[in-house]
């Protein structure tokens, strides 16, 4: 891939002009799009851990809870010793999701007091001094409130200002989270959404976009670049006047856009407005496509509309 984007497909070294991070940033973000397969493999490892967490019906998890949890809580497993590498490097995924998996705490029954994330200062394990590490949230719950021991109060006082959103005759919930507290149904797409790189999104892409699919002739689509390429692959070998202004269109923006971005992250420097129009006209011609008086008169109506 280094070697596609940077060096016309050999491999040398030295000649990348943007980070991998940056390229690998999504296409409203002003990148490629190009998902990083250490990061894409990581989000795909994270369904394991959800299965485990989730108690799926499996073999695999039922066996997973009898050799290798036992009576542990998954997040206290110490990622140590003679271990297997695929296990090994479950473990050492949970620093990087386990901010985004909670529990929506009903009964308490399922929930470890000290390591599951349930309330506003989870993980409790800090304040665990003098209880075991087998507590359930259910533990402490009487009456309808928390019930904390007053030795653990008075060392450690916050934790009395732990609320107990409990509701007994239903079960626990677990719910991913993501960066901004939403609950969102489970998928690999949204753990990779959750624990990618991220950069501000462009400001004008939708606006782009949305110009670019009129001219196109495809005013019936959401202004996507993806929805966009996928209409025009249908059309692509016809020759008839739609499908080759559809093209040369896709093509002019992609071009003006491209050598924009490079003025200014190279030279610097950058113009106001992208001149679609004016530079298509000018060179009436798009990679190596000269266009006929009768589609250029055409064409020249449609992007006086920019």
């Amino acid at each position: 891939m280094r070697g596609f984007l940077w060096c016309q497909g050999g491999m040398g070294r030295g000649k990348a002009k943007v980070s991998w991070d940056v390229v690998c940033l999504p296409k409203d973000e002003g990148a490629l799009g190009i998902r990083r397969l250490d990061l894409f493999n990581k989000a795909l490892m994270t369904s394991h851990i959800w299965k485990l967490l989730y108690m799926k019906d499996s073999l695999w998890v039922k066996w997973i809870h009898m050799y290798k949890i036992q009576d542990h809580n998954f997040w206290e497993i110490p990622c140590r010793g003679n271990m297997t590498w695929g296990w090994r490097k479950i473990l050492q995924l949970r620093p990087l999701i386990r901010k985004f998996i909670r529990y929506k705490v009903s009964d308490g029954s399922r929930v470890s007091l000290w390591y599951d994330q349930w309330c506003r200062l989870s993980p409790l394990d800090m304040y665990r001094d003098i209880l075991t590490t087998f507590l359930k949230v259910r533990d402490i719950f009487h009456e309808g409130v928390l019930v904390w021991p007053q030795d653990l109060i008075a060392r450690y006082p916050i934790i009395n200002s732990v609320d107990g959103p409990l509701s007994l005759g239903s079960h626990d919930q677990l719910e991913w989270r993501d960066s901004m507290g939403k609950v969102k149904p489970f998928s690999v797409n949204v753990v990779w959404q959750a624990i990618r790189p991220r950069d501000a999104k462009v400001v004008l892409v939708d606006v782009i976009w949305w110009h670019v699919k009129d001219l196109a002739g495809l005013s019936n689509l959401a202004p996507s670049l993806d929805l966009i390429i996928n209409a025009i692959t249908h059309i692509a070998k016809r020759r008839t006047t739609r499908s080759v202004i559809a093209k040369l269109v896709v093509a002019a923006v992609a071009y003006i856009i491209w050598q924009e971005r490079n003025s200014r992250l190279f030279k610097k420097s950058k113009r106001w407005f992208f001149p679609i129009g004016l530079v298509v006209l000018k060179e009436r011609r798009v990679e190596g496509i000269k266009l006929s008086e009768p589609l250029h008169e055409a064409y020249g109506k449609i992007l006086a509309f920019f």
